[in-house]
Parts: structure tokens; sequence; C-alpha cells
């Protein structure tokens, strides 16, 4: 039997999140110490199948995050998480 996961509360609208089939994944990676990354961090997709679309500064990752205001993450503050 599989794991069950309970519905999650998006903090900004109160939906609930309810989880569904496995349509990918979006990725974001610690790299202080690679030249070739944003700011310390590079991103990658990944499709259904478990195969890596695309890696590395991906500029439409870039793009968004540039505008999180905790070191290139959302939300993470707020919940009383902390990533370094």
């Amino acid at each position: 039997m599989g794991r069950r996961f309970a519905g999650v509360t998006e903090a900004k609208t109160g939906r609930c999140l309810q989880p569904g089939e496995f349509k990918g994944l979006f990725v974001m990676m610690r790299v202080d110490d690679l030249r070739e990354s944003d700011r310390g961090w590079l991103y990658a997709t990944v499709d259904p199948r478990g195969e890596v679309t695309a890696s590395g500064p991906i500029a439409s990752c870039i793009r968004c995050h540039e505008r999180a205001p905790h070191g290139r993450l959302f939300g993470l503050v707020d919940a009383g998480v902390m990533w370094r």
C-alpha cells in the first residue's frame, strides 16, 4: 500500500492543495563553489519518467528566483525553516 499524504494549506490563498498525478519536478541545488550558477544556486527540471530535461543556471528560473526575498528562496523563513 502506498504512502498517503494529507493536503497542505497554501499560505496566501488558504486553498487546500492535494497531491495528484506526478507531472514533473523543479529542483534547486546550493553550490557555493561553482562559478556558473545563480548566486550559488543551480536549477533543474525532471519529467514524469524521472529524466532530467534541463539543468544549470536556467534563465526562466533565475528571472523568478531573483525576486525571492530570502536568498533566492520563497516562503521558507515564514514557515520557520531556514536553508543554508
